[in-house]
Protein backbone atom coordinates (compact mmCIF):
# COMPACT_ATOMS: atom_id res chain seq x y z
CA UNK A 1 0.00 0.00 0.00
CA UNK A 2 2.86 2.29 0.53
CA UNK A 3 3.91 2.38 -2.98
CA UNK A 4 0.19 2.93 -3.93
CA UNK A 5 0.38 5.77 -2.28
CA UNK A 6 3.66 7.54 -3.13
CA UNK A 7 2.72 7.05 -6.61
CA UNK A 8 -0.69 8.81 -5.96
CA UNK A 9 1.70 12.03 -3.83
CA UNK A 10 3.41 11.98 -6.97
CA UNK A 11 0.54 12.13 -9.07
CA UNK A 12 -1.51 14.61 -7.20
CA UNK A 13 1.54 16.79 -7.15
CA UNK A 14 1.59 16.94 -10.39
CA UNK A 15 -1.67 18.06 -10.69
CA UNK A 16 -3.99 15.18 -12.21
CA UNK A 17 -7.64 14.99 -11.68
CA UNK A 18 -8.80 13.00 -8.33
CA UNK A 19 -10.30 10.53 -10.87
CA UNK A 20 -7.01 10.08 -12.94
CA UNK A 21 -4.74 9.71 -9.48
CA UNK A 22 -7.52 6.74 -8.16
CA UNK A 23 -7.69 5.11 -11.63
CA UNK A 24 -3.87 5.27 -12.08
CA UNK A 25 -2.90 4.20 -8.30
CA UNK A 26 -6.31 1.88 -8.43
CA UNK A 27 -7.25 3.11 -5.16
CA UNK A 28 -10.74 4.63 -3.93
CA UNK A 29 -11.67 8.63 -3.90
CA UNK A 30 -12.12 7.86 0.17
CA UNK A 31 -8.62 6.93 0.12
CA UNK A 32 -6.88 9.65 -1.77
CA UNK A 33 -8.75 12.12 0.23
CA UNK A 34 -7.64 10.37 3.61
CA UNK A 35 -4.09 10.62 2.20
CA UNK A 36 -4.35 14.10 0.73
CA UNK A 37 -5.39 15.07 4.13
CA UNK A 38 -3.48 13.31 6.14
CA UNK A 39 -0.32 14.22 4.50
CA UNK A 40 -0.88 18.27 3.73
CA UNK A 41 -0.39 17.36 -0.18
CA UNK A 42 -3.03 19.99 -0.41
CA UNK A 43 -0.68 22.97 1.16
CA UNK A 44 2.71 20.82 -0.55
CA UNK A 45 0.88 21.75 -3.84
CA UNK A 46 -0.25 25.21 -3.05
CA UNK A 47 3.02 25.92 -2.33
CA UNK A 48 4.83 24.15 -5.36
CA UNK A 49 2.15 25.46 -7.38
CA UNK A 50 2.80 29.48 -6.35
CA UNK A 51 6.20 29.98 -7.44
CA UNK A 52 8.21 33.08 -6.31
CA UNK A 53 9.42 33.33 -9.88
CA UNK A 54 6.05 33.87 -11.03
CA UNK A 55 5.36 36.46 -9.06
CA UNK A 56 8.85 38.06 -9.73
CA UNK A 57 7.84 38.25 -13.08
CA UNK A 58 4.55 39.59 -12.34
CA UNK A 59 6.33 42.47 -10.18
CA UNK A 60 8.91 43.52 -12.92
CA UNK A 61 5.94 43.73 -15.40
CA UNK A 62 4.58 45.93 -13.03
CA UNK A 63 6.97 47.88 -12.89
CA UNK A 64 7.38 47.86 -16.51
CA UNK A 65 4.38 49.17 -16.86
CA UNK A 66 4.69 52.23 -14.27
CA UNK A 67 7.97 53.17 -15.93
CA UNK A 68 6.03 53.74 -19.26
CA UNK A 69 2.67 55.86 -17.38
CA UNK A 70 2.66 59.43 -17.96
CA UNK A 71 2.34 60.03 -14.09
CA UNK A 72 5.58 58.38 -13.01
CA UNK A 73 5.32 57.70 -9.27
CA UNK A 74 8.66 57.01 -7.84
CA UNK A 75 7.31 55.97 -4.86
CA UNK A 76 5.39 53.49 -5.72
CA UNK A 77 7.93 52.50 -8.21
CA UNK A 78 10.25 52.46 -5.52
CA UNK A 79 8.10 49.80 -3.06
CA UNK A 80 7.50 47.88 -6.28
CA UNK A 81 11.33 47.31 -6.40
CA UNK A 82 11.63 46.82 -2.59
CA UNK A 83 8.51 44.07 -2.95
CA UNK A 84 11.24 42.32 -5.57
CA UNK A 85 14.47 42.27 -3.78
CA UNK A 86 11.95 41.09 -0.86
CA UNK A 87 10.49 38.19 -2.40
CA UNK A 88 13.53 36.24 -3.50
CA UNK A 89 15.10 35.33 0.11
CA UNK A 90 16.44 31.91 0.04
CA UNK A 91 14.67 28.91 -0.82
CA UNK A 92 11.21 28.69 -1.64
CA UNK A 93 8.78 26.56 -0.04
CA UNK A 94 8.26 25.19 -3.84
CA UNK A 95 12.29 25.64 -4.53
CA UNK A 96 12.81 23.12 -1.69
CA UNK A 97 9.86 20.87 -2.85
CA UNK A 98 11.03 20.88 -6.33
CA UNK A 99 14.46 20.42 -4.65
CA UNK A 100 13.19 17.12 -2.32
CA UNK A 101 11.15 15.37 -5.30
CA UNK A 102 14.57 15.94 -7.71
CA UNK A 103 16.26 14.39 -5.13
CA UNK A 104 13.66 11.12 -4.65
CA UNK A 105 14.47 10.51 -8.28
CA UNK A 106 17.87 10.67 -8.15
CA UNK A 107 18.19 8.32 -5.50
CA UNK A 108 15.61 5.71 -6.81
CA UNK A 109 18.45 5.81 -10.28
CA UNK A 110 21.32 5.94 -8.39
CA UNK A 111 19.71 2.44 -6.12
CA UNK A 112 19.88 0.73 -9.30
CA UNK A 113 24.00 0.87 -8.70
CA UNK A 114 24.23 1.28 -5.02
CA UNK A 115 23.41 -1.20 -2.58
CA UNK A 116 23.40 0.89 0.30
CA UNK A 117 20.29 2.80 -1.03
CA UNK A 118 17.32 0.31 -0.27
CA UNK A 119 13.78 1.34 -0.61
CA UNK A 120 13.24 1.49 3.60
CA UNK A 121 15.97 4.06 3.52
CA UNK A 122 14.92 6.33 0.43
CA UNK A 123 11.16 6.30 2.52
CA UNK A 124 12.59 7.71 5.47
CA UNK A 125 14.64 10.49 3.86
CA UNK A 126 11.21 11.21 1.99
CA UNK A 127 9.59 11.09 5.37
CA UNK A 128 11.66 13.28 7.06
CA UNK A 129 11.61 15.59 3.99
CA UNK A 130 7.37 15.94 3.93
CA UNK A 131 8.17 16.71 7.92
CA UNK A 132 10.32 19.41 6.89
CA UNK A 133 7.92 20.66 4.32
CA UNK A 134 5.13 20.73 6.29
CA UNK A 135 7.24 22.62 9.54
CA UNK A 136 7.48 25.41 6.61
CA UNK A 137 4.11 25.14 5.60
CA UNK A 138 2.60 25.45 9.10
CA UNK A 139 5.40 28.32 10.98
CA UNK A 140 4.88 30.27 7.51
CA UNK A 141 8.85 30.08 7.46
CA UNK A 142 11.43 30.07 4.27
Amino acid sequence: MAAKKEYAYLLYMKGLKQKDICASAEITPATLIKWRDEGGWAEKRTASAVSVDGLIIRVLQKADEMLNEKDFNSDAFSKAIATLRGLKKGATPDEKINAFMAFGDWLITQAASDEELTTDFIRKVTRYQDMYVMNILRDGRR
